[in-house]
């Protein structure tokens, strides 16, 4: 899919290029229909996705619990920065709201604090607060279809800050809140979505 990235607000240049980098790649992959928003739709699909990589039963009450873990996601995080109201998120509401939050420590902490919240809910499914990589594998098939599970793995020893093997909540957490707002090209939130994109000071 192909996203004009040269759009953008008088805010967007006073946001750092790796940060705001970082916030297109993760609409790039959120909109995985490519049609330049995503909607309650879309999180039902992502839902079934995640749920299809931990086997489980179409149409199943297991599936319908990841769906509704996906659905909550929209509700309670996305839905909101729809600015106009019309069910879908744009590109440009959501990079727009994203780009506040680097403006804004404490509006950052709760605002990211709750997503690290809501991923840890659709990932973590034997509920034993941490994530292991196959739940991180199936949360990334439902946010990132398509990436190589070389990359997947990649990812998770990234974000396995302590290298035990799971990713608990304070790493979760910090790791959301480097992703949407650190210009450290060594940030391990920065592989959240996979790779993260090159950095201008490091090329």
């Amino acid at each position: 899919m192909m996203h004009d990235d040269t759009d953008g607000t008088a805010e967007q240049t006073e946001v750092h290029p790796f940060v705001l980098a970082k916030i297109r790649a993760s609409f790039r992959w959120l909109d995985a229909d490519g049609d330049g928003a995503f909607t309650e739709a879309d999180h039902v699909e992502m839902g079934r996705r995640a749920a299809a990589a931990l086997g489980y039963e179409s149409d199943g009450d297991a599936e319908q619990e990841m769906i509704d873990a996906y659905l909550n996601i929209w509700r309670r995080l996305h839905a909101p920065l729809d600015a106009d109201g019309d069910g879908r998120l744009t590109r440009e509401e959501f990079i727009t709201a994203c780009t506040a939050l680097t403006r804004d420590p404490q509006l950052a902490r709760r605002t990211l604090g709750g997503l690290a919240d809501a991923v840890m809910a659709v990932a973590d499914r034997d509920d034993n607060g941490t994530i292991s990589l196959p739940e991180y594998t199936a949360f990334i098939h439902g946010h990132a279809p398509g990436l190589p599970s070389d990359q997947v793995a990649q990812a998770f020893a990234r974000l396995d800050v302590d290298g035990n093997g799971r990713i608990d909540h304070a790493e979760l957490t910090g790791c959301v809140l480097d992703y949407y707002t650190s210009p450290d090209p060594h940030a391990a939130g920065n592989w959240l979505f996979g790779p993260p994109p090159p950095h201008p000071g490091t090329g």
